[in-house]
């Protein structure tokens, strides 16, 4: 694999990501989440019913938020990553160490996602709350996601390990015929 391939797979698992991350703000919106707003008459308020199918941590927490929160972090923090070494030329040569840092942060929160929303389901599933496939199909895209920054990070480690190592300085590593 050289570092073309492993510059194409960190492009692509960015994009791959930023669907999966998005995927999941789509399924929890539209399957998962649902907010009333009405209106009391009686006593002029706002009456405000917010319905979170994915359950609630032990402290309360709405996990429905927590799943938004990620995917946001995740899709912002790339969208900024990628104008950023656009911008300065791939951060003057430092683009994949920047990669690879921000792969496996990453790797971490969406593992750390994975695990909370998987633990906190079965409280919903021994409910009884509906929607069950759905709620477990959060958890999974999590994961999912969890991979890609797994291989984001692994190609950006290989193509700094080629740079480095491999003759991406071309200072004698591998000269042609008639090349000094």
């Amino acid at each position: 694999m050289g570092r073309a391939v492993a510059g194409c797979l960190v492009g692509l698992s960015c994009f791959l990501q930023t669907a999966v991350a998005a995927a999941i703000i789509v399924i929890t919106a539209l399957k998962l989440h649902k907010v009333n707003v009405g209106w009391n008459s009686a006593t002029y308020n706002a009456d405000v019913s917010n319905i979170c199918l994915l359950g609630t941590t032990d402290q309360g927490a709405n996990l429905c938020y927590f799943a938004y929160s990620v995917s946001g972090v995740s899709i912002l923090a790339t969208a900024v990553l990628s104008i950023l070494q656009c911008c300065t030329c791939n951060l003057c040569g430092l683009g994949t160490l920047l990669d690879a840092i921000f792969a496996a942060a990453g790797t971490v929160l969406w593992a750390v996602a994975g695990v909370i929303l998987n633990y906190y389901q079965k409280l919903p599933a021994m409910a009884d709350v509906p929607r069950a496939d759905w709620r477990h199909a959060i958890p999974i895209l999590c994961f999912v996601a969890c991979g890609l920054f797994g291989v984001m990070c692994l190609a950006a480690v290989y193509s700094m390990f080629a740079a480095c190592c491999c003759g991406g300085s071309k200072r004698g590593y591998k000269q042609g015929r008639g090349e000094a």
